[in-house]
């Protein structure tokens, strides 16, 4: 579904970053009111509502959902989706109407077809009517775990394999390492990331994790412990709703534990979370606001502005940073379109030098941008290359596309390839002066093969 919506946006739109930066924003509005009408059917009050909604549009963790537009174009989609599901199963547990259990399952199933980490909520469902001691738990347990057997079988079975194919999965699991290496390299994700959700990365980047994962427990367990002592009659009488959305919060986070080894989770990441976090922050407020005394209620206002104030000084601190970068890449992009011809060969290879402004695979970049000039996607797989740092050549019935930033490797395949010079195209690229610069006759004149 997320390819759909990227090839009906840029049907629409093109390369105009205006129609894309409409399109995140009205939906993000969107989900803010979602977020209102579930808070509301939650607690039957327009103020923790309210609360809730402003929290969740101000948190600056999620931000990269809705400033980043390929991730705007999955995670935005999927949360709009989230938050149906969940009203609709909130209206089932009060009502026991089916047709809202089909609609929570539904909007899940739709979800995920923009993002797979919402199965999570076939967990959450049972769980959620467990806690709330609904009398159709049963219910909730059989359909969920129905519909989330057959999703998994669709989308995650793998069709036969060759043995290419065969050995690189086989390869991948090797990667991953064995059951033990996954659980530790899980925990230490969730400790490592989850931290964010209290307090911005952004904040204290210069210091070592353990620093951003002590402050952001500090902030959480301060939080609810001076919630509790204060507000402990009301807050016991939502217990459930609290312990609810505790484990909604712990389930969104389990789906990138799959994440590579070393990775973390980034700001989109946290998108749902988000939603488990405003729910349980406004909550946490206003009750102490409701019980609190004068001075109490002084401070507790501070802390809430002081906390949204940071949180959208952040966003915008990320946006003009984002803005900073955009700039960059434009520029390179714009000399890149000068420097060659307006017909490439039909074997052609780039040869990059320098630390190049880009977060995806150069060479597939590549590919895209000079579309125009020779296509190589559909004979070569429109994949190839896709990852950052690839390197590679391909050759397909004489249509040959490859990148590379590795001069030996790219001597290599000069000879192997059998290629001519006027294959090669080169540059390198001065990060701080902004210009990118020919090369290719240099390179050229460096690749030399023996006759045997």
């Amino acid at each position: 579904l997320t390819s759909f919506l990227m090839v009906g946006l840029y049907s629409m739109f093109g390369l105009n970053h205006v129609g894309y930066a409409l399109f995140s924003i009205v939906l993000q509005c969107i989900n803010t009111i979602l977020l209102y009408v579930l808070a509301l059917r939650i607690f039957s009050d327009k103020k923790i509502a309210f609360l809730a909604a402003l929290i969740f549009v101000s948190l600056g963790v999620s931000q990269q959902a809705v400033t980043w537009y390929s991730a705007s174009m999955s995670f935005l989609p999927s949360g709009f989706f989230v938050l149906v599901s969940l009203i609709a199963f909130e209206y089932f547990l009060a009502s026991k109407k089916p047709v809202y259990l089909a609609g929570a399952i539904t909007g899940t199933v739709i979800a995920l077809g923009f993002r797979e980490n919402a199965i999570f909520l076939f967990a959450y469902f049972p769980i959620r009517a467990w806690i709330a001691k609904s009398t159709s738990f049963s219910a909730v347990l059989l359909y969920s775990l129905i519909a989330g057997v057959v999703y998994s079988i669709f989308r995650f079975v793998p069709a036969p394999a060759t043995p290419a194919e065969a050995g690189a999965v086989s390869s991948l699991a090797l990667a991953h390492g064995g059951l033990m290496q996954i659980v530790g390299r899980s925990l230490k994700l969730f400790v490592v990331s989850v931290p964010q959700l209290f307090i911005p990365r952004e904040l204290i980047v210069p210091w070592p994790d353990i620093v951003h994962i002590y402050a952001g427990l500090f902030v959480f367990l301060s939080c609810f412990l001076f919630g509790f002592s204060h507000s402990y009659r009301r807050m016991r009488t939502l217990i459930s709703i609290v312990l609810s959305w505790v484990v909604f919060m712990v389930l969104s986070i389990l789906p990138f534990f799959l994440l590579p080894q070393g990775s973390i989770m980034e700001s989109r990441h946290f998108y749902l979370s988000a939603i488990g976090w405003s729910v349980l922050l406004s909550l946490l407020i206003w009750t102490m606001w409701e019980h609190g005394a004068k001075y109490s209620r002084i401070m507790l206002a501070a802390f809430t502005l002081f906390y949204l104030g940071v949180n959208v000084i952040m966003i915008r601190i990320n946006i003009q940073n984002q803005v900073q970068i955009g700039s960059v890449r434009m520029s390179f992009i714009d000399q890149l379109l000068l420097l060659y011809p307006a017909r490439l060969p039909q074997k052609t290879i780039f040869y990059a030098q320098g630390e190049l402004p880009f977060q995806s695979g150069i060479g597939h970049m590549f590919m895209v941008l000079l579309h125009d000039r020779q296509s190589y996607f559909q004979p070569l797989n429109e994949k190839f290359l896709w990852n950052l740092g690839s390197q590679g050549y391909k050759d397909i019935d004489g249509i040959g596309y490859g990148y590379f930033t590795d001069i030996s490797l790219l001597q290599d395949v000069y000879c192997r390839e059998k290629l001519l010079p006027e294959n090669i195209f080169s540059f390198s690229w001065d990060g701080p002066l902004l210009k990118l610069t020919d090369t290719t006759s240099t390179t050229r004149a460096m690749l030399t093969c023996s006759k045997i």
